[in-house]
């Protein structure tokens, strides 16, 4: 179902261009295997499964990783693309609100019949790091997504992104 992309720094991830400053990386240690379609109602959510589990580590100036403790400040989003990485597929059409073909011309029935877009994800997209143990049983902060499901059917990767709030 779902397979992560590259993790590539971005503009809160340190650079060349911003020495003294902490790194951040971002590891797929649970990903999901596939799902069935969940489809357009409220009421038939099929959660992805397992449900995907990022890893944040991160590291001083000098590549030395560090733990952090305090982590609210940590989040991280999850968008769903088409499995080739070229097409954003986090939003789509309910075919149910696709208008049928008029009869005769009327732009103004048809301006108030658009079809409506929706998410293409659904549950909770951005999670705040936790801090938990690793398998090895070492201290680590985690990004949990326990509720994710897909509407439409399809073979899609999933792309994460890490911010840093402002305090």
């Amino acid at each position: 179902m779902a397979r992560p992309l590259a993790t590539r720094p971005g503009p809160n991830m340190s650079s060349p261009a911003h020495p003294g400053a902490n790194r951040y990386s971002l590891s797929v240690v649970q990903s999901p295997v596939r799902a069935r379609m969940g489809g357009f109602g409220d009421k038939d959510r099929r959660p992805l499964d397992p449900p995907p589990v990022v890893r944040l580590d991160v590291f001083d100036a000098h590549g030395r990783p560090l733990l952090v403790e305090e982590s609210p400040f940590y989040a991280c989003q999850v968008t769903v693309w088409s499995e080739d990485r070229q097409t954003d597929c986090s939003i789509v059409i309910n075919p149910a609100t696709i208008p049928a073909q008029p009869t005769f011309p009327s732009t103004a029935i048809f301006a108030l019949n658009q079809p409506v877009r929706t998410r293409n994800l659904l549950g909770s997209i951005a999670a705040t790091a936790q801090q938990l143990k690793d398998l090895d049983g070492r201290e680590a902060l985690f990004f949990i997504f326990s509720d994710l499901a897909v509407r439409t059917e399809g073979r899609f990767v999933l792309r994460f992104a890490f911010f840093v709030l402002p305090r």
